[in-house]
């Protein structure tokens, strides 16, 4: 049996009695690197996929489906592994455990008024309300018995309470004040610790973190292969990072671009890769990694984050990767970059959060000045990025 989604076999039509999951034995996913399974094997009770080091999974046996929307299902999961994202997937698979939940879970045709009262309760989580509207709309386009077009207009119209897209921004948004700053760049300038791998490559972490605020994703990505050093003619050194960005619908691979550093950022991530292949071999693949030569996953890397901010003074728990993305974000803004550049920087999809940064620019000389003297790198970040 294929390892690609055959719809031919995954999705047989509505004159069938009963619908019957004959989906491949191995669903080929998406994912960001070299090193973690790329395939779900479907013949499991248990489907287990990974992303960012971290495993996600649904438990079949753990869903009190009737068997034919049990069915229907695992052609739809099937289906979103091979053209979402992993954590767009797992945010369908508990959909499918809050749908298990309710009375619809008894089994197909559902009736409407039960519908309704089950949509209510859905309307309490947008995450669970997008994910069931998504399955139903699925199985919709593919004229499966029991789901219909006008019950789907149904659904369309639930609502879950509205968040305007610039709350979030504003509520969680934060920075780093002028001392802090010097406290974290007097962290970031002990350097290449001799003898100490481990620490020195939390250094460079929190280097990166604030020179280009990937998200931990994008640490947890990065390979040694993205990493370039050029010498000019006059014998200059200059260094680019290819940063993997947020996977787009339908990319089989998430897209590198490349983005400058500082020369002595540059210095430390190239004696790094010297440490790495002396202690884990000339094959290792990852930049970052575990003491045991595993690639570091998100966790790791926001552990590691915490550790070296605490260090430098600042303990804000629940922001590390988001506190130095909204401190670069918020000083490209102070500076006067426009938002599609901001949000090209920060590899957004749009420009939401980049025009909120700029609402929130000080307008006063005397506060622009006091922003402005902050975080030099970041003129020159918009110059060579």
């Amino acid at each position: 049996m294929t390892k690609s989604a055959d719809k031919e076999h995954a999705f047989p039509s509505s004159s069938l009695p009963a619908y019957v999951f004959e989906g491949p034995a191995q669903v080929a996913i998406r994912t960001r690197t070299n090193d973690q399974p790329r395939y779900v094997d479907t013949r499991s009770s248990v489907w287990t996929w990974y992303d960012g080091g971290t495993a996600m999974k649904i438990d079949w046996t753990a869903l009190q489906f009737g068997p034919e929307l049990m069915a229907v299902s695992k052609s739809f999961m099937a289906y979103a592994l091979e053209k979402y994202a992993p954590r767009t997937a797992q945010m369908f698979a508990d959909s499918l455990q809050a749908l298990s939940r309710t009375k619809l879970a008894n089994g197909l045709p559902w009736d409407k008024n039960l519908l309704i009262t089950v949509l209510d309760g859905l309307k309490n989580s947008r995450r669970d309300l997008v994910g069931f509207r998504r399955f139903y709309r699925w199985a919709v386009d593919r004229d499966i018995k029991g789901f219909d077009l006008n019950t789907y207009l149904i659904i369309k119209d639930a609502k879950s309470a509205r968040v305007d897209p610039y709350a979030r921004i504003f509520l969680c948004q934060s920075g780093l004040e002028l001392d802090e700053e010097i406290r974290l760049l007097k962290r970031i300038e002990r350097g290449f610790l001799s003898g100490h791998w481990e620490e020195t490559q939390l250094n460079i972490l929190l280097h990166l973190g604030f020179e280009l605020a990937p998200r931990a994703i994008q640490f947890h990505s990065l390979d040694i292969a993205d990493f370039e050093s050029i010498e000019s003619a006059n014998h200059e050194r200059y260094y680019t990072l290819w940063l993997p960005m947020a996977k787009k619908v339908g990319q089989r691979r998430p897209e590198r671009r490349p983005r400058k550093i500082t020369t002595r950022l540059g210095e430390k991530i190239s004696q790094h890769i010297s440490e790495m292949r002396h202690r884990f071999g000339r094959d290792c693949e990852p930049l970052f990694v575990s003491p045991n030569g595993r690639r570091m996953s998100v966790t790791e890397i926001g552990v590691g984050l915490k550790h070296e901010l605490c260090e430098a003074g600042i303990d804000k728990p629940n922001q590390v990767t988001m506190l130095l993305r909204h401190h670069l974000g918020q000083g490209l803004a102070d500076q006067g970059t426009p938002a599609d550049m901001i949000a090209e920087l920060l590899g957004h999809n749009s420009t939401v959060a980049a025009r909120a940064y700029v609402t929130a620019t000080p307008t006063s000389p005397g506060s622009k000045r006091k922003h402005s003297a902050k975080a030099p790198h970041i003129s020159a970040l918009c110059v060579v990025s």
